[in-house]
C-alpha cells in the first residue's frame, strides 16, 4: 500500500470513531456557555462506590468529555465500571466501556434558550425542568456554585456551575456515591481527548 493510500485509510478509519455534534456552530453564533474557554476538572468519588473522574471541556463549555471509573464492592466481590459521556453542543454520546455499548441522544434546551436568555436564567430553566429546586449559593474549587436538589432521576443533589456539576450525589439501588471536584485547571485540551473509542454498539435514542 502506498504511503498516501495508507494515510487516507487511517484518516477514514479514525473518522469512524469521532462523533460530531454542533458545538462549533453554536460557538460561531457568539454564545458562550462557560466564561472559561477550556480546562480540566478532576473529581474524587466516595460512598458505597469509590473511584475518580475527569472532565475536559473546550469551546467555552459547548464540548465536554466526562471520563468516570467507579468500583463497587458487594458480598466481598469488587466490580469496576468505566463510563464516558461526551457532550458536543446538543448531542450526547454515553458509553459503558466494559460492555462496549453506547447511546446517542440530544438535548437542545441550552443552545435554544441561549438565543434570548442569560446563562443564569438558562441554568434555572433547565434544572427546574429536570425536577430541580434551587438552594443556597456556595464556592467550590474557586467557582461560584448553586445547590440544587432533585425530585426525580438518579442525581439527588448537585452544586452546579454554569450547567456543570462540581459536586453531585447519586443513588440507584445499592449504589450511592458523592462525586466532588478537587481541582479546576484552565488549560488548552488536545483534540484527541474528545475522540471516542471504537467498536461501540450504538443505540440511537433520538
Amino acid at each position: 500500500m502506498k504511503p498516501t493510500t495508507a494515510l487516507l485509510a487511517l484518516l477514514i478509519s479514525c473518522s469512524l470513531f469521532a462523533q460530531n455534534g454542533n458545538s462549533i456552530e453554536i460557538l460561531d453564533s457568539g454564545k458562550k456557555k462557560f466564561p472559561v474557554e477550556s480546562g480540566k476538572i478532576t473529581y474524587t468519588i466516595d460512598g458505597t462506590a469509590s473511584g475518580q473522574a475527569t472532565c475536559y471541556f473546550d469551546r467555552y463549555g459547548w464540548r465536554q468529555m466526562l471520563i468516570k471509573e467507579i468500583t463497587l464492592e458487594q458480598y466481598g466481590i469488587k466490580s469496576t465500571e468505566k463510563t464516558i459521556v461526551l457532550i458536543d453542543g446538543d448531542k450526547i454520546f454515553s458509553i459503558n466501556q466494559s460492555s462496549k455499548k453506547g447511546t446517542k441522544s440530544s438535548d437542545p434546551r441550552w443552545s435554544q434558550l441561549a438565543a434570548y436568555k442569560e446563562n443564569s436564567e438558562i441554568l434555572s430553566i433547565v434544572l427546574e425542568d429536570d425536577g430541580g429546586t434551587k438552594g443556597k449559593d456556595s464556592t467550590l474549587v474557586g467557582k461560584p456554585v448553586q445547590l440544587w436538589t432533585f425530585s426525580k432521576g438518579l442525581v439527588k443533589s448537585a452544586y452546579v456551575w454554569n450547567g456543570l456539576n462540581l459536586m453531585e450525589t447519586k443513588s440507584a439501588g445499592k449504589l450511592a456515591y458523592k462525586m466532588t471536584a478537587t481541582d479546576f485547571m484552565e488549560s488548552k485540551i488536545d483534540e484527541s481527548v474528545f475522540v471516542l473509542p471504537n467498536e461501540i454498539e450504538w443505540v440511537d435514542l433520538n
